[in-house]
């Protein structure tokens, strides 16, 4: 049961990164852009946990068709474009609850919730 709940409070925070991407790319009124769902963000998170210890110039160079940049691995599951687009677009808050006086308003919110998640769980 406490599982459940820790794991559910997760999966609203990584619901949470979806509302606030989409928000913020219709905000942008973003052509052809399709709202991206749980599971895609949570397949976003994870790819950025290779690409972090891969060392490339340029993240395009994961889906690059030169044999010594590729990492097939990416495409094999998510296009270019779209891992592009969701990078570009990620969003943590939406912007319209900006004081304007806050540097850290973007990540705030999410950074207080991973660190009580964490704490709760370390106590337990």
């Amino acid at each position: 049961m406490e599982v459940e709940i820790k794991i559910t409070k997760q999966i609203n925070v990584i619901h949470s990164f979806c509302l606030e991407t989409n928000r913020y790319a219709n905000q942008n009124r973003v052509a052809g852009f399709q709202d991206v769902g749980l599971e895609e963000i949570m397949t976003f998170v994870a790819m950025n946990i290779p690409m972090g210890i891969v060392n490339t110039s340029d993240v395009k160079d994961f889906c690059s068709t030169n044999s010594i940049l590729s990492h097939p691995w990416l495409p094999s599951v998510i296009t270019r474009d779209r891992f592009l687009q969701i990078l570009y677009f990620l969003h943590l808050n939406n912007n319209q609850n900006d004081p304007g006086d806050d540097k850290l308003f973007g990540s705030r919110a999410s950074a207080q919730s991973q660190c009580k998640t964490m704490e709760e769980t370390l106590k337990a």
